[in-house]
């Protein structure tokens, strides 16, 4: 039998439902039953199998009822509490009063302002403060309590999205800053082309943080493919026109014992061994990828060096001078590095610490959408594995690469570019990049490019200035709720609409195209070389 062990060595006994309470909707009936019909019908309608000493009981509940006719239809109108067995009002309990609710809403208000996370249990902490000050006996500040109390004051469990210790305020005023700084010298250097490098981590499994499980279950297990540790490092490249340049990658690779060894490899395999070098070498030649190898996967120097070297080496002093932008780790501006730089007519800019969360395209506009895709591959590898070998199975080493480089290219223009707007580095002109729209796990609709440039006119494109933040995190903190989550159902429906009648005009053939049909089979009238984007 499931549930507590009895320790009295006798099972529970059954409920007989012998006082079972009507809710409001169903007394709501019977009042509406009885305006058309006399009580002794009423009862025998509502309650045909009870005695008589029953059917008294239930005539005197009745007859409460009626008193209580506004009650009970106000209770039944409402969802939330038409299936409620008695009402009560607020304040009736053992709580708190509006104005000890106040306090604590303001003490809520004046931590999130600072970014001071505030969670349930603070909540509670707060609320027994409270109950000091203001002497309610019996107060508990159960669930329930903290559920109506965020309620009633419109607040949510709200996960992170940024974490850092800045304030947006202070981010955009140096963002400002310094997009006016980098600005202002493109134009002092005549530079007119502005790239941005930056370094993420990919990782092998893409794990939740939470799962679908039964209720009431007190370990939550999730099983690993024993690679969830396991990452690689990948640096990007864009530019404010939108270009895409090769990745550059750094795997884990052992160093050989024998220095010589170590020297010819680095010299001559980008850091790998003999064996491995023909691995990377054709995964190297079946993608557009750069990967080195070193035992932390981590970048140095000598990856700056050759990362400049691969991107800016045919650069030569007489060429128009462009400037990069990356951040302050410190293998990035090392003498040798920035003297490299130096001699290819490279300008080094360097992204303010702390601030790369508003002042850096890549982690503006590119590392969110490129690690959805990233996440969708994984779950594609998942549910192959579960499906063919009945178990969860790391990816291997070539298979992440791959990925990688389709996620890559999958990145539309863009986007790419849109990073740069959203930075304020690209001139009001340039500015009408669309943000990228993210990977959903759900079947998705693919428009090319010439339905983006029709619709992008529309007004389902006019509010699309912004861009998801670039962190995916799951901590959960109390902040204001959204209420206005469901403003754009209408566009998205337009958009839905649009789409539909371009693809039906499309798949319907005018009469010159239907004299022709049979002496050209050259296109189906989707580009396959231009980058789709995603509508969910």
């Amino acid at each position: 039998m499931a549930g507590r062990k009895s320790y009295k060595g006798k099972p529970r006994k059954a409920s007989q439902h012998k006082n079972d309470a009507e809710t409001f909707e169903r007394k709501h009936q019977i009042l509406l039953y009885l305006d058309q019909h006399s009580m002794e019908d009423t009862i025998d309608h509502f309650y045909p199998n009870a005695s008589v000493h029953k059917k008294g009981n239930k005539r005197r509940n009745v007859e409460r009822w009626r008193g209580m006719r506004e009650t009970i239809e106000a209770c039944a109108k409402n969802s939330r509490s038409r299936r409620l067995t008695r009402a009560r009002s607020t304040g009736c309990a053992t709580t708190l009063s509006k104005a000890a609710e106040e306090k604590i809403v303001a003490w809520i208000n004046n931590l999130r302002k600072d970014g001071v996370p505030v969670s349930s249990q603070m909540l509670k902490l707060k609320g027994f403060e409270i109950v000091e000050e203001s002497g309610v006996v019996g107060f508990t500040a159960s669930w329930s309590w903290r559920r109506g109390f965020m309620d009633r004051n419109k607040l949510s469990i709200r996960m992170r999205t940024r974490q850092g210790q800045v304030t947006n305020e202070e981010g955009e005023a140096i963002k400002k800053a310094f997009a006016e700084r980098i600005l202002a010298r493109m134009q002092q250097e005549n530079v007119k082309k502005l790239d941005n490098a930056d370094q993420t981590a990919v990782v092998f499994e893409y794990l939740p943080k939470t799962t679908i499980d039964r209720r009431g279950v007190k370990t939550v297990w999730l099983r690993c493919g024993g690679k969830d540790k396991e990452r690689l490092t990948a640096m990007l490249l864009g530019d404010m026109d939108g270009n895409k340049y090769p990745v550059f990658t750094v795997v884990k690779a052992k160093h050989s014992t024998v220095p010589a060894t170590q020297q010819q490899n680095d010299k001559f395999r980008n850091g790998f061994g003999k064996r491995l070098w023909s691995e990377i070498g054709s995964i190297m030649g079946e993608t557009d990828l750069q990967i080195y190898g070193n035992p932390t996967a981590w970048w140095n120097e000598d990856l700056s060096l050759a990362f400049l070297n691969f991107h800016f080496g045919e650069r030569t002093e007489n060429d128009e001078p462009v400037m990069l932008l990356w951040d302050d780790m410190s293998a990035h501006w090392t003498a040798k590095v920035t003297a490299y730089a130096a001699s290819k007519r490279v300008i080094l800019e360097k992204v303010p610490p702390k601030f790369t969360f508003c002042c850096q395209p890549a982690d503006v506009a590119w590392n969110k959408p490129l690690k959805d895709r990233l996440r969708a591959r994984w779950i594609d590898h998942l549910r192959v594995c579960m499906r063919e070998k009945g178990k969860m199975v790391a990816p291997r080493r070539d298979q992440v690469l791959d990925w990688l480089d389709g996620a890559w290219k999958e990145l539309s223009q863009e986007t790419i570019a849109n990073g740069f707007a959203k930075c304020g580095m690209l001139s009001p002109s340039t500015n009408t990049a669309t943000t990228e729209p993210a990977v959903s796990d759900a079947p998705s609709v693919l428009a090319d490019e010439e339905l983006v440039q029709a619709l992008r006119g529309c007004r389902a494109f006019d509010g699309v200035v912004a861009v998801r933040d670039t962190i995916d995190c799951r901590d959960e903190a109390i902040d204001c709720r959204d209420e206005d989550d469901g403003a754009d159902e209408d566009d998205d429906c337009f958009v839905e609409q649009a789409m539909m009648a371009f693809a039906h005009d499309a798949s319907m053939p005018s009469d010159d195209e239907a004299d022709d049909s049979d002496s050209s089979d050259e296109g189906d009238g989707v580009d396959d070389g231009v980058d789709n984007c995603v509508y969910v």
